[in-house]
């Protein structure tokens, strides 16, 4: 006896396709989140230059740290993103494959 493939209904696939599109969202709300946090941070540097109350070592030191830490918020949020893009591709390839499995039964 021959065996069958299951094949998912349009239900799943849309079920599947509106998990993607919500993940996508999730991780786009945290980037611009991320986005922001660097904008003060480049602000707060902007500031540091400019204020002539802080002595020239000090400021440096403060522009230091705060671009030390900026760094840091873009290398975590490169690698998340990073993440949420394969992510997002591998839920897609997988509607499209069901998709086409539908297509072809």
């Amino acid at each position: 006896m021959a065996k069958t493939i299951p094949t998912k209904t349009p239900c799943s696939i849309l079920e599947t396709l509106k998990q993607a599109v919500s993940a996508a969202d999730d991780g786009l709300s945290g980037t611009a989140e991320a986005f922001d946090w660097l904008r003060t941070l480049l602000a707060s540097i902007e500031g540091l230059v400019e204020d002539p109350d802080v002595a020239a070592a000090e400021r440096l030191e403060q522009i230091r740290q705060t671009a030390r830490l900026g760094a840091h918020l873009a290398t975590t949020w490169h690698g998340t993103a990073v993440r949420l893009a394969e992510k997002l591709e591998a839920q897609l390839a997988a509607v499209n494959a069901e998709a086409d499995a539908e297509v072809l039964s």
